[in-house]
């Protein structure tokens, strides 16, 4: 950072992309949230993440993941969350890192006052297709060598097997657990000639629960047609559980597979239910579908995020139930910050601030203030994160502002030599 102004390398001819930026430690702006009053203390506390994608054990991601389980254990967690994706590709020794992190932080599941701290993690596409991403992978030459890799069995092998030798608990397409009298349901990535119908499992037991009372639906891909996110993929599971939960304004759903970054206001929807976007503690992108159809033909968004460090946030939530709200905490865990002011569902939610058009109704628009300027650098020899060479420019733009901070920006970046031109946009 360079004062109030965001310093980034941009590779010139690039053309208008998104440039969102993910953690309050590394870019600047801020993130609108929805206040409400209320008293007494949470009487459930659970952490969430999503889309861990455990490498290997010299990775780092280990320790990324038992920072987050730390913080949950440290501000006092009843459950933790993973909503799928807990491998790379999907070999049991990735799923065992995992397991590890979660059993040095939480023996045997208990927090250091004897409580038990209840898991509720699911498998997603990177563990279901496991032989194929780890036999691409092999294929391709980058685990030669490598006996982690080449001696790897896949989770799909044996999931019943595998699940119960590293999270000691029964394997089963979809579960139940109920933690503080509150009920959660997960359901594991499957195929859709193996979809279970969720509502019929959901309905079956929720018998005398209050209708009231929130409950938790735990599964990878969002349900279709809620949060913004790679809605094209996992489909068959989304349609099931929007349709499942459609019928339960009681219903809170937590899903990944997007990574999309918990500072986009579209990671929360409300409509019939209320959907959470868990967001990921590997690496956040800032594309959505429509950007990704473009990505596939053209990979500068791609090259701009790894250049901008944007993947390198690490994200997650800790989510606090209360009698009359559920307040979400989002933060960043590489740096160990505040993605933004909480979020805050009044509850039961017959308001619902976090309905799409209600956040365009209620959200500022920023403004740069009179003056500001974009500043640039004259081109020089750089190179990506990959270590490629590549030729840059370096632009420092001021933060928007109006009641509230932008993170939104569209950059484009055109002409050569030492005067490109720069334009900028607010999303």
């Amino acid at each position: 950072m360079n004062g109030n102004r965001t310093i980034c390398g941009i590779a010139p001819l690039l053309t208008r992309r998104h440039f969102i930026a993910t953690s309050a430690a590394a870019f600047c702006g801020g993130a609108f949230a929805i206040g409400t009053g209320g008293k007494g203390a949470p009487a459930l506390k659970i952490g969430l993440l999503s889309d861990v994608h455990m490498k290997n054990p010299t990775s780092g991601d280990k320790e990324i993941l038992k920072s987050a389980f730390e913080y949950y254990r440290e501000r006092g967690a009843d459950a933790v969350v993973i909503a799928g994706d807990l491998s790379d590709e999907g070999i049991v020794g990735q799923v065992n890192l995992v397991s590890e992190a979660w059993y040095e932080v939480f023996p045997n599941d208990l927090a250091p006052d004897g409580r038990k701290v209840e898991k509720v993690f699911i498998i997603g596409n990177h563990e279901h297709d496991a032989a194929k991403f780890r036999l691409k992978r092999i294929l391709a030459g980058k685990a030669k060598g490598d006996p982690f890799y080449e001696n790897g069995v896949a989770m799909a092998d044996d999931f019943a097997g595998n699940w119960e030798k590293l999270f000691h608990e029964p394997w089963a397409k979809q579960y139940e657990k109920t933690v503080k009298g509150y009920k959660f349901f997960a359901s594991h990535w499957v195929e859709p000639d193996e979809m279970e119908d969720i509502a019929a499992f959901i309905d079956l037991r929720l018998a005398g629960y209050g209708s009231e009372q929130p409950f938790f639906h735990i599964q990878h891909p969002h349900p279709f047609g809620t949060l913004r996110g790679y809605e094209i993929h996992g489909t068959w599971m989304g349609k099931n559980a929007f349709k499942a939960l459609a019928a339960h304004p009681n219903a809170v759903s937590f899903s990944g597979h997007s990574h999309r970054s918990l500072t986009d206001e579209r990671t929360m929807w409300q409509g019939e239910f209320t959907a959470v976007g868990a967001s990921t503690l590997r690496s956040v992108s800032t594309n959505g579908p429509e950007e990704n159809a473009i990505a596939k033909k053209n990979d500068a968004g791609r090259m701009m995020e790894r250049m901008m460090g944007v993947t390198m946030a690490k994200q997650g939530q800790f989510v606090e139930v209360y009698d009359d709200r559920i307040v979400i905490e989002r933060k960043e865990f590489r740096w160990g910050k505040s993605l933004g002011p909480d979020r805050v569902i009044p509850w039961p939610p017959k308001e619902k601030p976090f309905a799409y058009a209600a956040l365009a109704r209620s959200t500022p628009v920023p403004q740069f203030a009179a003056g500001d300027s974009v500043e640039v650098s004259a081109p020089f020899d750089g190179h990506t994160r990959g270590g490629d060479p590549v030729r840059q420019v370096k632009v420092a733009f001021p933060a928007a502002r109006a009641g509230g901070r932008a993170f939104g920006y569209d950059i484009e970046v055109s002409g050569g030599g030492a005067d490109p031109v720069v334009k900028k946009y607010l999303q």
